[in-house]
């Protein structure tokens, strides 16, 4: 059943306005096997509405169970260790620089949403002292976490799950997970149950701060039910005794924050401004785009969320779908038998003599290192970076 949200999911406040609306957009993401039974709906129009009075952005309808399904059983596909490594070296950094100084302090580690465990095999690295957690309700991912000699719990992340666990952690932090969550203050209620009095929070998110200042619709997808700013971050953490205490944004607007319970050291931050244009910046980009691959042989390098967003945004369908990640070798799109997905070193190496015949699409986050691939394979055709802002 769609839910409808006419109110705040953060502050409750009755007073939006509608931020961006994307028509006919994918529901299933990320690629799957050939033969994958998928279930319907497989497109849905979002629409975004922006609180006025914390700065949230949230849609304003969707479909609770047809995202908790898509989690658990047609998800994030397992990347080597070389693949994104930029992404969780901002993170690993930053978690260093809150840490340094207070080891002793923190001596277990909980991580919600821990996917394959890649963050985890970082952290643990520099920190074997440690104890390591992690909960992750999608299959595939949390094999291969356990096959890494990680504890992972096979659960969403809520009250229920913090009561049944029985024991309290040091830190818990989350990546790209707030942003999917339906109820933020059970999530949050969790997270406060499992810490000890002087715990630590991270969490990364999508900025909306950022995104709004770059017109950049990368983080507004079926999945981020909800976007945070840093002040709108700040409200719902407050209302359970948190508080950011730093924070840092990465080049791809990536916001990072470190909470704890510590009310005097709060940081203070203000609500978005500059929302008028944002649609009309993206329906310009759409045009951009749209003359910049028109007549042309297009392979596409990136088979993932950022892909098949652009697929949908664009109304095309590339000649090829690439990707670094040999995990989605032969693997489709939902929709798209005809499209399965080639390694992008091989066909680079049969291609790369026709390379005036081709655009190469880098419809990946993953920009900067897929472009330096572009060079070590030697491809010198024309190539455009939609998520390069």
């Amino acid at each position: 059943m769609t839910d409808q949200k006419t109110i705040c999911p953060v502050c409750a406040g009755e007073q939006s306005e509608t931020l961006l609306t994307l028509k006919k957009f994918p529901v299933y993401q990320h690629p799957v096997p050939v033969g994958a039974t998928l279930q319907p709906p497989f497109e849905v129009d979002i629409e975004y509405g922006l609180c006025r009075d914390c700065g949230q952005a949230y849609q304003r309808h969707y479909d609770k169970s047809v995202l908790e399904n898509l989690y658990k059983q047609h998800y994030y596909t397992p990347r080597p260790g070389h693949i994104g490594t930029k992404f969780t070296q901002d993170f690993v950094g930053f978690f260093k620089e809150c840490v340094a100084g207070q080891e002793q302090r923190f001596q277990s580690v909980l991580e919600i949403g821990c996917s394959a465990a890649e963050v985890l095999s970082e952290i643990r690295t520099l920190y074997p002292q440690m104890e390591y957690l992690g909960i992750e309700p999608n299959d595939e991912t949390r094999e291969q976490a356990e096959g890494q000699g990680f504890c992972v719990y096979n659960s969403f992340f809520n009250r229920s799950f913090a009561e049944a666990l029985g024991r309290k952690v040091d830190i818990i932090y989350s990546r790209h997970v707030i942003e999917h969550v339906f109820d933020f203050d059970d999530y949050i209620a969790a997270a406060s149950m499992l810490l000890n009095p002087d715990g630590a929070m991270f969490i990364e998110t999508p900025g909306l701060d950022w995104a709004i200042e770059h017109e950049s619709r990368a983080p507004f997808h079926v999945e981020h039910v909800s976007l945070f700013c840093k002040h709108s971050l700040q409200v719902l953490l407050a209302r359970h005794g948190w508080f950011i205490q730093k924070y840092q944004v990465s080049d791809v607007g990536n916001l990072i924050a470190f909470c704890t319970r510590d009310r005097e050291q709060a940081l203070s931050f203000s609500v978005p401004e500059n929302i008028g244009h944002f649609q009309q910046g993206i329906d310009a980009q759409k045009q951009r785009l749209a003359e910049q691959i028109s007549g042309r042989k297009i392979a596409m390098w990136g088979a993932g969320a950022g892909g098949r967003a652009l697929m949908s945004f664009l109304d095309f369908v590339p000649d090829v779908i690439l990707d670094g990640n040999p995990n989605k070798s032969e693997r489709i799109f939902a929709g798209y038998e005809q499209c399965r997905i080639q390694p992008a070193e091989e066909w680079i190496a049969q291609n790369k003599d026709d390379a005036s015949q081709w655009i190469m699409v880098v419809a990946s986050s993953f920009y900067d290192e897929i472009a330096q691939s572009l060079q070590a394979y030697g491809w010198h055709g024309d190539a455009t970076y939609p998520y390069r802002y």
